[in-house]
């Protein structure tokens, strides 16, 4: 099915940026990729992954006092920062916003990884992963 021009009302070839009839300018559609939802998902997963980590560390209530607030406080930077970045890069918004949100979790995820490696690692993949797919839907932003 071609698309029909917006001015004079004729079909138009698909893929042409102007019109055959009258000459106007077609403005081509942005195809909207699937990075933005990809990356929103892993942030919202980095998210929940910090509140399993802060659980784990709970649960084994090994460690001292000072480990358990610095993981604390870690957990929950990143699980804010994990969900906020996530609802951004959904909605396809706020492209600074989603960026810092994203770099946030990152360096969460390598404080995490000095306290917890197994948790900090998956952290530190889905984050980097997820400021790929940020970086390559930039125009998708508004």
């Amino acid at each position: 099915m071609s698309p029909y021009c917006p001015k004079c009302g004729k079909e138009v070839p698909e893929g042409a940026l102007y019109c055959p009839h009258c000459g106007r300018k077609l403005r081509p559609s942005m195809q909207k990729t699937g990075f933005p939802v990809a990356s929103g998902i892993l942030c919202i997963i980095a998210s929940g992954i910090f509140i399993v980590a802060l659980l784990f560390v709970m649960a084994r209530n090994a460690h001292s006092y000072l480990f358990f607030w610095n993981i604390f406080l870690t957990t929950l930077v990143g699980f804010a920062s994990g969900l906020a970045g996530g609802i951004v890069t959904l909605n396809r918004k706020f492209f600074a916003v989603a960026v810092s949100m994203a770099v946030v979790v990152l360096a969460c995820s390598l404080y995490t990884m000095l306290m917890i490696p197994l948790f900090g690692v998956i952290l530190l993949i889905l984050s980097i992963i997820s400021l790929i797919f940020i970086f390559v839907a930039k125009k998708e932003f508004t």
